[in-house]
């Protein structure tokens, strides 16, 4: 057979292409009934995962953990209930944690008109803390027709690339040097706080929570794990910038503090602890209100 007829033969007819589209219709709809599906579960989950963190908040998670009242523990035990992996169920909660609304999930995932995205592969879209890079490797998938596995692969080497999961609010760039010092106070008075006060204080301690949990735990959901170890790098990575910005400031300080006579720098001192005292003030007001 020559290649014109070959050629040929493997086009599709008119009458063909209309039946194509049909079918790809009918699995459109199932895949969206399954991604329905998934994030209805995943909103359950949240629920039960969001009530047992309550219990963990009032009680202490070393109580919880004896009593099998962690959030974790609970989803392992819906999942035992259901004869699932926990695996899966922790899964669809972080999906909708990502995605927040059922709508911008769904937008995602019929991104492309080819191909609509499985939830495995949305789970690993989940990924991507900014929504038009999901959307364009959701398109690439559908027109590579790439597995679960291979656009986990493309994904990977966006890595130091691209923003992954995260914060999605963008931090406002001060305008002026009086807003970016007001900036500083605020921020480093709260991270003051929260180390002194929520994570590493009396009421709560990170590392006595950190060296009673059951190590079986991250075997039933390792993801868990991961994110400790993401924080953890997080905290190092913050923990060399912030060393790098005091000690340029500092030498920025000394520099201006030896232009100013000796007989001003009083009141400069005086005024700039005002100031302090005030941005502390203020951010424990705050504090205090997000616990309330």
């Amino acid at each position: 057979m020559s290649s014109q007829l070959v050629r040929r033969a493997q086009a599709l007819t008119d009458f063909e292409k209309v039946r194509v589209e049909q079918i790809r219709e009918i699995i459109a709809k199932q895949l969206e009934g399954e991604l329905r599906s998934y994030w209805k579960i995943g909103e359950l989950i949240c629920e039960i995962y969001q009530h047992a963190e309550r219990f963990v908040a009032e009680h202490g998670r070393a109580k919880a953990l004896e009593q099998n009242m962690t959030g974790v523990q609970r989803v392992a035990l819906i999942a035992q209930e259901l004869n699932l992996n926990p695996k899966v169920l922790m899964d669809a909660m972080r999906v909708v944690e990502r995605w927040e609304t059922e709508e911008r999930f769904l937008e995602i995932a019929a991104s492309s008109k080819q191909k609509m995205m499985t939830f495995g592969h949305m789970k690993e879209l989940s990924r991507l803390a900014d929504d038009s890079l999901a959307k364009h490797y959701a398109i690439e998938a559908a027109k590579q027709n790439w597995s679960v596995r291979e656009l986990q692969l493309a994904l990977k080497g966006l890595e130091g690339k691209a923003p992954l999961r995260g914060p999605g609010r963008k931090p406002k760039v001060p305008e002026n040097l009086e807003t970016c010092i007001l900036s500083m106070q605020n921020a480093l008075t709260a991270i003051k706080n929260k180390i002194t006060t929520v994570w590493f204080g009396s009421e709560y301690d990170l590392l006595a929570e950190l060296a009673e949990i059951d190590p079986k735990l991250f075997a039933e959901d390792p993801a868990f794990f991961d994110r400790i170890v993401e924080v953890h790098a997080l905290a190092q990575e913050v923990s060399m910038l912030l060393s790098d910005a005091v000690e340029r400031f500092s030498a920025c300080i000394d520099e201006l503090a030896s232009a100013f006579n000796t007989s001003e720098q009083p009141e400069a001192i005086d005024t700039e602890f005002t100031i302090v005292e005030s941005a502390e003030e203020t951010d424990e007001d705050q504090y205090d209100e997000e616990q309330d």
